[in-house]
């Protein structure tokens, strides 16, 4: 039994089935019932030396999630029989210099597959992608997590199995330039109809290095949760923990709401940049600052005629010694930012031009307010009548994302 007879039977296997499928390793020992166990893990040995085929034996070894495992790995992996579920695949580079048809040079993504790259390896694409679907009234954004979406439908009539056109995305940015980017895996874009590849393909990104903020386009798919946690996630967290300490303190909340089980629609990165989604976080953003703030908790301060930030400075600078006027103002003037940016968007907010400026604006705003909620909360961790109090560790780690 020649190797080169086993190599296609693998690579047929590959291009003929249904999803791009590896051929059970316990099928391979079957159809060559001639050749015994040792001989054959021989001839599969040396093809994977060759570079010709690749093993797969994650959960679902169907499919080829990612790119190829270690050479030695595959050896040992195959040679020590330490998983039971092993499939076979030609490899990339066996598949482009062999393979003399191409059978779908209409749906590229589809075409990626038949050549053998993995399928949920992410590709990366231009934030403007989304903007196509955004001003189709044809589709739809639905937001998953901070950093993931899908797209479907609008159509009433359909059924609801068709409404999805794209299950997940997740936004990713060039490690180059930090710029924000879309990125989807090929197993979704391989549905795509050839009108929606040939869109995609318009806007693929290539010659940059790109990386995922792996939030929620990872958990979605794998069901797992990754330590990073997201600033918006953070801020909302901090507002919960300065409410319940400053209610052990001063038996007053200093916030009306802080929001952890009822989290304000729009209050997440923008994924559709343009002035009227802007405004609208800004907005929310406002409601959940200034506009929080519990005046019933200023009982020692004259409140009449002044605002809810100048309550919170007077506040702040009778009851908490700090070292200069700067470390007030880092507070203070995130809240102030904040309501004249709001009235500065006021002007205009019907504005859907797209704009990746506002995508910068958003970051640099939301990290300048989440550090001035978080030092709050540090101010009131330091009073003894909360000693013990416990803080997620989360919380205080420096690893949040802020894309």
């Amino acid at each position: 039994m020649s190797k080169i007879e086993i190599l296609k039977r693998i690579t047929s296997y590959y291009i003929n089935s249904n999803d791009f499928n590896g051929i059970p390793y316990d099928e391979i020992k079957i159809e060559y019932m001639d050749l015994n166990e040792n001989m054959l893990k021989t001839i599969i040995v040396d093809l994977i030396k060759e570079k010709k085929i690749t093993l797969n034996y994650t959960i679902n070894p169907y499919i080829k999630q990612y790119n190829d495992f270690p050479i030695t790995q595959q050896i040992s992996v195959l040679n020590n029989n330490t998983i039971k579920q092993i499939c076979l695949y030609p490899t990339e580079e066996h598949l482009t210099t062999t393979l003399e048809e191409i059978k779908y040079s209409d749906k590229p993504f589809t075409n990626m597959l038949y050549l053998g790259k993995p399928q949920l390896e992410p590709l990366f694409f231009e934030m403007s992608i989304l903007n196509d679907y955004f001003n189709e009234s044809g589709y739809h954004i639905n937001v998953i997590s901070d950093y993931s979406g899908s797209i479907a439908y609008n159509y009433k009539d359909r059924c609801k199995k068709d409404k999805i056109l794209l299950p997940v995305f997740e936004f990713g940015y060039v490690k180059k330039s930090k710029e924000k980017v879309v990125a989807a895996c090929l197993r979704h874009l391989n549905i795509l109809s050839v009108e929606h590849q040939s869109k995609w393909m318009s806007y693929l990104i290539t010659g940059e290095e790109c990386q995922t903020v792996y939030g929620g386009y990872h958990n979605s798919i794998f069901g797992e949760w990754v330590e990073n946690a997201s600033i918006y996630e953070a801020f909302i967290e901090e507002l919960f923990h300065i409410n319940e300490m400053s209610l052990k303190i001063f038996g007053e909340r200093i916030f009306k709401e802080d929001f952890k089980k009822n989290r304000p629609e729009g209050f997440r990165p923008l994924f559709i940049p343009n002035k009227k989604n802007y405004y609208e976080f800004v907005h929310v953003l406002d409601n959940m600052m200034s506009e929080n703030i519990n005046i019933a908790f200023f009982a020692e301060v004259q409140a009449v005629d002044k605002s809810t930030i100048q309550l919170l400075d007077e506040w702040l600078r009778k009851k908490v010694r700090l070292l200069d006027d700067k470390d007030y103002t880092d507070i203070i003037n995130p809240f102030i930012k904040v309501g004249i940016i709001k009235q500065e968007l006021a002007r205009g907010i019907n504005n859907n031009h797209f704009n990746k400026e506002y995508i910068s604006e958003q970051r640099l705003l939301i990290k300048e307010t989440y550090e001035s909620i978080k030092k709050v909360r540090m101010l009131f961790a330091d009073h003894p009548a909360i000693k013990g109090y416990k803080i997620p560790d989360w919380l205080n780690r420096d690893n949040l994302i802020i894309f």
